[in-house]
């Protein structure tokens, strides 16, 4: 009796394991438009899980200033914009249901489970962008088009918008060439076709984002992967490069028309602006020269700074200045800070996987990444929750595997 006992609770926390990463995919393909709900049954159910996984409760720093900043920020927001049923769930109660639901989860039977809440945040979010393009392109949308459309709702949502929707699967670009193993070589094969994916729907929606930030997340992956691997990265890097050169070759000499197509299309002309004029030449940067001056000057905000004509200060953590102020925004810097300390435990551990270091390092520079370049909390809000679900996991992923190796070092 007992060893049956015994075999029906095991499938009964498989069974549950699975439900809450169902519940995980349908929030990040933002199911049925219906977010609200999602967020909160995933909520209710991440506490269900960490009591059928024996969680150990503990109240954190990151938790703490995160509902600060929601609570501050706002109810200043609603001063100036009153109250709107969807601002309650999108800026104040989201991202902090959403770190605690992450952080809930996360336990000593659990923590093994970490990577494929990170893979799942990736992929989930590229397959609602994909649902989106299949809209833009079975209803022939001329390439070069900026705008696409909800699959669930059909909403119009903006190009650079919808680039926040692949940042996380393009930012495992490294890791999807460097971290091939057999066993898992399908991983690598499926985040390969869904990064060439979304390269090809970002040249359709002339969208500069999502490659700009892929590159500088490939670059800075480099440093990180020779001190994991050293001289061996090395040769790795040759093979790399050799294969870029041939895929060079290739474009350079038109095989199959490919350099036509692609310089044919509005995002080349977009693409070579940029590389011509440099980052400077965008008012996305040039605002930077002028919010800082500004930041103690409205206590409140009030959408009242200098943005040289811009309508947002196109940056997670200067818009919130913007509009509510320095209060929250030193908040959203502070919890901002906390969880890349907690990163940078992960890193340093000697009991996480090299994997697993490189997959979190890559998500958490592309979306900071993505973050420093858009109107986040007017824009794409659920995403910012959404990531807050990998910041309290994370927490709870490295507490857990320090007492793990704690209780090792006293026995």
């Amino acid at each position: 009796m007992k060893r049956v006992f015994k075999i029906s609770y095991g499938v009964f926390k498989i069974v549950s394991v699975f439900c809450w990463f169902l519940l995980l995919f349908l929030m990040t393909i933002n199911y049925q438009n219906d977010l609200d709900n999602l967020f909160e049954i995933f909520f209710y159910y991440s506490i269900f899980m960490g009591i059928v996984f024996k969680h150990q409760f503990n109240i954190n720093l990151e938790i703490v200033v995160l509902l600060l900043f929601a609570n501050v920020y706002y109810f200043i927001f609603i001063d100036y914009n009153g109250f709107n049923p969807w601002s309650y769930t999108r800026l104040w109660t989201g991202a902090s249901m959403m770190y605690f639901a992450g952080k809930m989860f996360m336990t000593h039977q659990t923590k093994k489970y970490f990577p494929i809440i990170l893979l799942t945040f990736a992929v989930g979010l590229f397959t609602y962008a994909s649902l989106n393009m299949h809209l833009y392109i079975t209803s022939h949308t001329p390439a070069g088009t900026r705008v696409a459309y909800d699959f669930w709702a059909g909403h119009p949502i903006g190009s650079t918008l919808m680039a926040a929707y692949y940042i996380a699967i393009g930012s495992l670009l490294f890791y999807a060439i460097f971290y091939i193993k057999l066993k898992t070589i399908y991983v690598n094969i499926i985040l390969l076709a869904a990064i060439f994916v979304g390269a090809y729907h970002n040249i359709l929606l002339s969208n500069r984002t999502y490659f700009v930030i892929l590159f500088f997340t490939f670059i800075a992956m480099f440093p990180i992967h020779f001190v994991f691997k050293k001289k061996k990265a090395l040769l790795e890097f040759a093979i790399v490069a050799l294969l870029i050169g041939v895929l060079l070759t290739i474009y350079n000499t038109d095989v199959f028309g490919i350099m036509t197509q692609i310089e044919s299309t509005r995002w080349f002309g977009r693409m070579e602006f940029l590389v011509e004029n440099g980052f400077i030449a965008d008012p996305r940067f040039q605002v930077y020269g002028l919010v800082w001056p500004q930041i103690f000057m409205y206590p409140l905000g009030g959408y009242q700074m200098d943005l040289g004509g811009l309508s947002h200060a196109h940056n997670l953590w200067l818009d919130v200045l913007y509009t509510a102020g320095p209060y929250p925004f030193i908040l959203l810097v502070s919890y901002s800070l906390l969880t890349l300390f907690t990163l940078s435990k992960v890193l340093i551990s000697k009991h996480v996987a090299q994997d697993t270091k490189v997959i979190l390092l890559s998500i958490y520079l592309g979306m900071h990444l993505y973050f420093m370049v858009e109107p986040i909390l007017d824009g794409v809000p659920y995403v910012f929750s959404m990531f807050c679900i990998l910041n309290g996991s994370t927490y709870s992923y490295i507490r857990f595997i320090n007492l793990k190796e704690n209780k090792q070092k006293n026995d």
